[in-house]
């Protein structure tokens, strides 16, 4: 697993720009548990990416959040954990670092609030990009997938399709297609945000124009409608490879610890 995968996890101070920040992000050691213990991935690296906002505008308070990460990761003794230095600018910047300079063909990311609530073999998921070259992301369930969850609107949901995949051989998990990228816990392949995803966004909407932008998934959002528009369905779901685990029924897998708290 090691040579196919890296938990790429992406963090800022929370309420830096407020009296009281939070410099002690509890979050981030306990979502790392969930990944090495529910997940069972230990043999794998992990990657924490901070914005590089944070360094130029709250250098103190910087230094004090990095060194109490630091402390919170003793406990992973065994865990191959790496704070990356000479980070870029928002959510955006840093997942194209992740991207380019990635050392596996596939990423788990991870922003900093989440835990794993109920166990996936990583290694199935693997074997099925493995097998099928149109899956580019596969994202995990917040939800549980019911019957009732099929939807095909794009006024009233995020994801204006979400429908079983039934069509696709060699599959080692169930899989629901959705149409959407979001930034909500999931596997990614390097290849497929290397040569079409960044290239989308570079045209669209170029990084060096954009500005502490957290909402990645805002910004991917609108290219992939644009698509489904313009080639319908089946022709956009096969370029851009947008997958949810699991098809109805399906518990939760995932869930966000963040809710309390706001970007900055």
């Amino acid at each position: 697993m090691r040579e196919k995968l890296t938990i790429c996890i992406f963090t800022h101070i929370i309420k830096a720009n407020t009296q009281e920040p939070y410099l002690y992000n509890e979050m981030i050691p306990k979502m790392i548990s969930s990944v090495v213990n529910v997940l069972k991935l230990k043999d794998v690296r992990y990657k924490i990416y901070c914005d590089s906002d944070m360094f130029v505008n709250y250098p103190k308070l910087t230094k004090e959040y990095i060194e109490n990460i630091e402390k919170s990761l003793l406990s992973f003794k065994e865990i191959d954990i790496e704070i990356v230095k000479n980070t870029r600018s928002g959510l955006r910047g840093n997942w194209q670092l992740a991207m380019e300079t990635s050392e596996t063909p596939y990423m788990m990311f991870l922003e900093h609030d989440w835990e794993f609530i109920e166990e996936v073999d990583v290694s199935k998921i693997i074997d099925t990009f493995e097998k099928n070259n149109k899956i580019s992301y596969i994202r995990f369930p917040k939800r549980p997938i019911k019957k009732d969850s099929i939807w095909n609107d794009p006024i009233k949901h995020f994801d204006w399709v979400l429908e079983p995949e039934e069509d696709m051989e060699r599959l080692s998990i169930p899989l629901s297609r959705i149409s959407c990228f979001s930034g909500n816990p999931h596997i990614m392949r390097v290849k497929s945000a290397i040569e079409k995803y960044i290239p989308a966004l570079e045209m669209n909407n170029p990084y060096k124009n954009t500005k502490q932008s957290y909402h990645l998934e805002k910004e991917i959002r609108p290219i992939i409608l644009e698509t489904y528009k313009k080639y319908g369905k089946d022709t956009s779901q096969d370029y851009w490879g947008t997958y949810l685990y699991g098809r109805w029924p399906q518990n939760t897998i995932v869930k966000h610890l963040g809710d309390w708290c706001r970007k900055i």
